[in-house]
């Protein structure tokens, strides 16, 4: 009997920074002990869809009002090599290596500038986009690689 498939390495991950929508940056970032310890314990998981990471209770699975840094792990063969760009802004380099991927902090002022109202094609439901924003995300490392990243600013 063989052994199960093994899981494809998912080639674009997001997480809010030290998983806390609510983390402030200068508790969790790059040199911070909050931040070593959070990708000490960390594994990535694929993403379904064409979401990125997301656990929330909002409309379509959205989370609802986040307000901390996300951070984007992007697979690279060569360290440093991988790009982020956050809705046709400048291309951002990476801040630190995790595995096999580079890791980018996209503060929350930068992401939340660049939200944009949800359209059908970015849910999996589309009757659920009411009252979703998205923030467009391009990577680049060996090939080029595109995520959608779902919240809900709540009432």
């Amino acid at each position: 009997m063989s052994a199960p498939p093994a899981t494809p390495r998912p080639e674009l991950v997001l997480r809010y920074a030290c998983d806390d929508k609510y983390a402030r940056e200068t508790d969790c970032a790059p040199g911070k002990g909050a931040w070593s310890s959070w990708l000490a314990g960390l594994t990535l998981t694929s993403n379904s869809e064409s979401l990125l990471e997301h656990q929330g209770g909002g409309p379509g699975g959205a989370e609802w009002n986040p307000q901390a840094a996300l951070v984007a792990f992007v697979v690279s063969r060569e360290p440093g090599r991988a790009q982020l760009q956050v809705k046709g802004k400048r291309w951002l380099a990476p801040v630190a290596r995790f595995d096999d991927y580079d890791v980018f902090v996209v503060p929350f002022e930068t992401w939340s500038a660049a939200a944009r109202r949800a359209r059908a094609g970015d849910l999996a439901d589309a009757a659920l986009i009411e009252g979703v924003s998205v923030v467009e995300l391009r990577a680049r490392s060996t090939g080029e690689m595109r995520g959608t990243f779902a919240f809900s600013r709540g009432e």
